[in-house]
C-alpha cells in the first residue's frame, strides 16, 4: 500500500486506518489498540526523522529488508531481516550497547494483512544468543489471504518487506483447522535489551530533541516520572506527571481521528544507585488515563530513580528516591518523590491506579 507523500494526517489516514480493531485478550479482555499505536508512531518517525512518506522497501537495499517465507502447510511464517542466506546477501546486524553511539539493531518485527491490520509484533533483543539474523516466527491467522512484514532500525527507519500471498486450501495446500486467531500483543523487552533501548533513547534524544541529557522536573512536571515506595521498602510505584497538577495523557491511535498521532508514555523504567536496572515496561496507551507501573525492589537496593520515554517529547528522568524501610515505630514511612523533588511523607491514592503495563 503506497503512503500519500503530502502530509502525516494522509500517512496515517492512507496507512494505518485499517489497523485498529486487533482483537487482543488484555488484562481486562478488551482490544488492544498497541500494535496499531506503534505501527502509526514508527510512521510518523519515519516521516520526520527520515523525511521519508513510505516505508523503505528492497529497492533501497536488502540488509534492511525483512522476507516473510511460509511453512509447507501454510500454518506458520517466518520473517528475517536481510539475505544473508544468498550469494553476496548480508543480515542487517544486532548491535547491542550502552553507548548511544554504537547501539544499532533491529527494535520491532511486525507483519500486516491484506486489510492493513497489524497482525503480529515482536519487541527484538539484540543481546540474545540467538539475535542474529533478525527472526520473528509467526502462526498465520485465520482468513488472511497475505501478509507483508516490516521492521523497524533504530538508526534506519522503517522497512516494508514483500507481500506474500497465502495459499487457500482449493491451491492443494494442506492448512491446519487450527490456525491462530488475529491477535496482536507484543512481548516485553528481554533484560538484555534494556541497556539497548536505555542506549538508543539518549540517542534520540540528542539527535532529534538536541539534549544530552534526559529532560528533568525543572522542564515539566507533566513528562516527570515519580516514585512512591511503600513502607517495607519492598514496592515501588511511578506516576508519570504529578496527580495533583499535570498528568501526562496516554492516547493511542484513533481511527476516527488518523490526523492526530499517537501520544504516550511508551516505556517506563528504574534503575538503582548503581545504574543496574530494577524494573522496565513498555506500557499499553488502550483505555488508560494515566501511566504508572509498580515494581518490586530487590534486597540490597539503596535508592531507585525512574526514566518515562515519550514518543513525542522524548526521555525523562525522576528525582531519586532513598529506599527506606519501616524502622517499627508505626508511622507512616512511605516515601516518594514529590513535584517539588524533594522526598516526602503519605502515600498518593494515585497509586492505587491499576498498572498501564502491557500484561503478558
Amino acid at each position: 500500500m503506497l503512503l500519500s507523500r503530502t502530509s502525516l494526517a494522509a500517512v496515517l489516514a492512507t496507512t494505518v486506518l485499517g489497523v485498529v480493531g486487533v482483537p487482543v485478550v488484555d488484562a481486562a479482555d478488551s482490544p488492544s489498540e498497541l500494535c496499531p499505536t506503534i505501527h502509526a508512531d514508527l510512521l510518523r518517525r519515519q516521516l520526520g526523522e527520515w523525511d521519508a512518506a513510505d516505508p523503505y522497501t528492497v529497492s533501497d537495499g536488502t540488509k534492511h529488508t525483512p522476507y516473510l517465507t511460509l511453512s509447507d502447510d501454510g500454518t506458520t511464517a517466518t520473517i528475517v531481516v536481510g539475505n544473508g542466506d544468498e550469494d553476496g546477501g548480508v543480515y542487517h546486524p544486532m548491535t547491542p550497547s550502552d553507548d548511544p553511539e554504537i547501539v544499532h539493531f533491529v527494535t520491532h518485527m511486525y507483519v500486516v494483512d491484506q486489510d492493513g491490520t497489524v497482525v503480529a509484533m515482536q519487541v527484538m533483543d539484540p543481546s540474545a544468543d540467538d539475535a542474529l539474523p533478525a527472526t520473528m516466527v509467526m502462526d498465520v491467522p485465520e482468513g488472511v489471504t497475505s501478509l507483508t512484514p516490516y521492521e523497524f532500525c533504530n538508526l534506519h527507519g522503517l522497512w516494508k518487506g514483500p507481500e506474500v500471498t497465502i495459499p487457500s486450501a482449493d491451491a492443494g495446500v494442506v492448512v491446519s483447522p487450527k490456525m491462530a486467531a488475529k491477535e496482536c500483543a507484543p512481548n516485553q523487552p528481554a533484560d538484555g535489551a534494556h541497556p539497548s533501548f536505555h542506549a538508543d533513547f539518549l540517542r534520540q534524544q540528542a539527535s532529534t530533541f538536541e539534549s544530552e541529557t534526559p529532560f528533568v522536573l525543572d522542564d515539566g512536571e507533566k513528562h516527570t516520572p515519580f516514585i512512591t515506595i511503600d513502607a517495607d521498602g519492598k514496592k515501588g510505584s511511578i506516576v508519570v506527571g504529578n496527580p495533583d497538577g499535570a498528568i501526562h495523557p496516554m492516547k493511542a491511535f484513533n481511527a476516527s481521528d488518523p490526523a492526530t498521532p499517537p501520544h504516550w508514555i511508551t516505556d517506563v523504567y528504574v534503575v538503582d544507585q548503581d545504574g543496574n536496572f530494577v524494573a522496565y515496561r513498555q506500557l499499553d496507551p488502550t483505555d488508560v488515563d494515566i501511566a504508572t507501573l509498580e515494581f518490586d525492589i530487590p534486597e540490597g537496593v539503596e535508592e531507585v530513580t525512574a526514566y518515562s520515554w515519550c514518543n513525542l517529547h522524548g526521555l525523562w528522568k525522576g528525582p531519586a528516591v532513598k529506599v527506606v524501610a519501616d524502622d517499627g515505630s508505626g508511622g507512616d514511612d512511605t516515601t516518594m518523590s514529590s513535584a517539588s523533588g524533594v522526598a516526602a511523607k503519605g502515600a498518593l491514592s494515585v497509586f492505587s491506579v491499576a498498572a498501564a503495563a502491557l500484561a503478558l
